[in-house]
């Protein structure tokens, strides 16, 4: 059912999701950490407030804090994208990637539009 697999098969696979992530450019990799932390906002202090305080879920007392604690979620998940994208450029530096390369990457994937194949 479940797949082991060793530290060289591991290895791979975060290499290609590294080398994927650098084509695609720093701001979206950061800017997709920020949207998890967004995400992570939204679900998870409405479910704290009304399973382990029992308390209203729209009180202002609620939507107070709701709102007092975004930025410091935007503003970790933030900071945890540049922090990993880093440790990622020191971990595979041979990496590199320039944006001619990647539109490239993105019209040689795509099927032709002639239909002369």
């Amino acid at each position: 059912m479940f797949k082991r697999y060793n530290q060289a098969q591991i290895n791979e696979a975060e290499r290609k999701r590294w080398t994927d992530a650098k084509a695609r450019g720093k701001p979206r990799f950061i800017r997709r950490e920020t949207i998890s932390g967004l995400l992570i906002w939204l679900i998870v202090l409405p479910v704290l407030q009304v399973f382990e305080y029992h308390g209203r879920l729209f009180s202002l007392q609620f939507v107070a804090i709701w709102l007092i604690i975004l930025p410091i979620f935007l503003l970790g998940r933030y900071l945890t994208g540049s922090w990993k994208w880093k440790d990622f450029e020191k971990k595979y530096p041979g990496v590199v990637f320039t944006r001619y390369a990647v539109e490239i990457r993105r019209y040689a994937d795509r099927p032709s539009s002639r239909g002369l194949e």
